[in-house]
């Protein structure tokens, strides 16, 4: 390989044989290969600036920088759309609660005002409520029809007396006066004239 004057002497002031000199030609114009190189020049850059922190990359510097900037825009916007997400959130939830709690205000008054209505007691309200849990009954008012049908019946008292005046037998059953009666009521009283009169001459004697 035929050497310049320059190479010439820069390998005698480098005290470089010309197998050296060679090698290094090829080392630097790898390096600059590398370092111009569109596809792993930048990653190669960073290695060089990793192995000598010290090296002068203002290229590299500069896209490290846009680099660094991004990520933290990156992580104020995550911040910021995480604080955002919290927010939306409580006030969801406290939407959500006081629905709930308006809710919950509807079923108790619906509920008190069965409990009136029908006259329940106290023990007769929780007696409901005992059986709303058990059949899984969500309406009060479905609740206390169903409640009040499972309940004992209570057995009428006898009659004392008669809306007919006497006219009802020992057994309960119409006598045949009452049914006289309706089917003449003025011969009826004409008749028990008769009798009452037949029975007051029948005394006389």
């Amino acid at each position: 390989m035929a050497y310049t004057a320059e190479q010439v002497e820069a390998m005698r002031v480098l005290g470089m044989s010309p197998e050296a000199f060679d090698e290094n030609i090829r080392a630097r114009n790898l390096l600059k290969s590398l370092y111009d190189d569109s596809a792993v020049g930048f990653d190669f850059r960073k290695i060089v600036k990793k192995k000598y922190p010290d090296a002068s990359m203002p290229e590299l510097e500069s896209v490290q920088h846009v680099e660094n900037l991004g990520t933290d825009l990156n992580k104020r916007f995550e911040e910021l759309a995480t604080g955002t997400t919290k927010k939306i959130d409580e006030f969801l939830d406290a939407r959500q609660k006081e629905k709930d709690e308006a809710a919950l205000r509807d079923y108790q008054t619906r509920f008190e005002k069965v409990v009136k209505d029908r006259g329940y007691t106290e023990d007769g309200e929780k007696k409901l409520l005992e059986m709303m849990k058990t059949k899984n009954i969500r309406d009060p008012e479905d609740a206390a029809i169903l409640f009040e049908s499972m309940q004992p019946k209570t057995p009428k008292p006898a009659r004392q007396f008669s809306s007919r005046m006497n006219f009802v037998s020992p057994d309960n059953k119409d006598d045949e006066g009452f049914a006289r009666l309706m089917e003449d009521p003025e011969q009826f009283m004409v008749d028990e004239m008769l009798n009452a009169l037949g029975n007051a001459g029948s005394s006389d004697d």
